[in-house]
């Protein structure tokens, strides 16, 4: 038992405990040292975002948010979020050739870090690569500027996946979260430890 990998004793504890388990996130991590162009260039082009695009971009937080059934919050708190970050962060939007916004993105820096996020395609504008037009531009900006773009993204969505690996994202590590139908204080303990041992210092669980 001692020469197992995490993942190997997880697994056992599972069996031995007959736990009901599931994946609650499985994300990839994505880096672009090089961005390419994109073979289809989508009509109209890139937007950036000021205060005055606040009802815009609230409506677009929202849709996002909701679509994917994380950090759901009231019209407020979403308007509250929205004008924080126009006014620290770069917010892109794609406009069509008749004004519509289609698709946003948006890019916040830490350090030598350009992190692209809040990629979101309106519904019915699908299928017409304007995500991957305004990822890349946004990439290609941060890149020119001397930032390491980078980006996380489901790995079980393979449409986004094939988008950003088509404009030269290279996948650099992954992410997965397992939850229990009920708590299990020996996994706790066990993450503790390891994250004790991989840090230097002890971490604080919540409950």
């Amino acid at each position: 038992m001692s020469n197992m990998s995490f993942a190997e004793y997880l697994a056992f504890k599972v069996k031995e405990e007959n736990l009901t388990s599931r994946i609650i996130t499985n994300m990839l991590a994505y880096e672009c040292r090089k961005p390419i162009e994109p073979y289809v260039v989508a009509e109209g082009k890139v937007y950036r975002c000021s205060i005055d695009d606040l009802d815009e971009y609230t409506r677009i937080k929202k849709a996002f948010h909701d679509e994917i059934q994380i950090d759901q919050k009231d019209d407020i708190a979403y308007r509250k979020d929205a004008e924080e970050e126009l006014k620290t962060i770069t917010v892109l939007f794609w406009k069509n050739n008749h004004s519509e916004t289609v698709a946003a993105c948006d890019v916040r820096i830490d350090g030598e870090i350009a992190c692209v996020g809040q990629v979101y395609t309106l519904p019915q504008h699908r299928r017409k690569h304007y995500a991957e037009n305004v990822v890349y531009y946004a990439t290609k900006e941060a890149f020119d500027k001397g930032y390491i773009p980078t980006l996380y993204t489901n790995a079980d969505y393979v449409a986004s996946n094939k988008c950003y690996q088509k404009i030269g994202f290279e996948i650099r590590g992954s992410l997965c979260m397992v939850g229990f139908e009920k708590s299990c204080e020996w996994y706790r303990q066990l993450c503790s430890r390891l994250l004790h041992n991989f840090r230097g210092e002890p971490i604080c669980w919540k409950g």
